[in-house]
C-alpha cells in the first residue's frame, strides 16, 4: 500500500492506534505515530497531528502527552467509570429505548403492505 491511499481514513486509523496500542502504561512519539499511519497508506506531518489530537479530544478521547527525556510520548487515558455514572449512563440509554431500524430496513418492512 503506498503511502497516501488511505488519507480519508487517518482519523480512524488514529483512534485505532490510541486504542489498541496505548494506555496510562504505553505511549506513542509523535515519530512512532507517523511511522505507523504509514504503515495504513496514510501521510501525516507534525503539526497535523496535533491538530487532529485536538479533534480527537472534542470528539471525547482524551489524548495525554507526558515528557520523557527528549520526546514527548502520546497516549489514551483509560476511563474507568465509577459505579454512579454507569448507572447514570444504562439509565438514559433505558429512556432512549431501542436504536432505530438501519436505514432501508424501515422500506423493506413495509413492501408487503401495499
Amino acid at each position: 500500500m503506498a503511502a497516501g491511499d488511505n488519507q480519508k481514513l487517518k482519523m480512524l486509523y488514529l483512534v485505532k492506534i490510541f486504542s489498541e496500542e496505548t494506555d496510562d502504561s504505553h505511549a506513542l512519539s509523535l515519530q512512532e505515530i507517523v511511522d505507523r499511519l504509514e504503515a495504513y497508506g496514510v501521510n501525516a506531518e507534525r503539526k497535523t497531528l496535533y491538530k487532529d489530537f485536538g479533534e480527537l479530544e472534542k470528539f471525547g478521547l482524551e489524548i495525554l502527552s507526558e515528557q520523557s527525556g527528549r520526546n514527548v510520548l502520546y497516549h489514551l487515558a483509560t476511563r474507568r467509570f465509577e459505579l454512579p455514572e454507569l448507572k447514570l449512563r444504562i439509565s438514559r440509554q433505558h429512556l432512549r429505548g431501542p436504536a432505530p431500524p438501519a436505514a432501508g430496513a424501515d422500506h423493506r418492512a413495509h413492501q408487503g403492505h401495499e
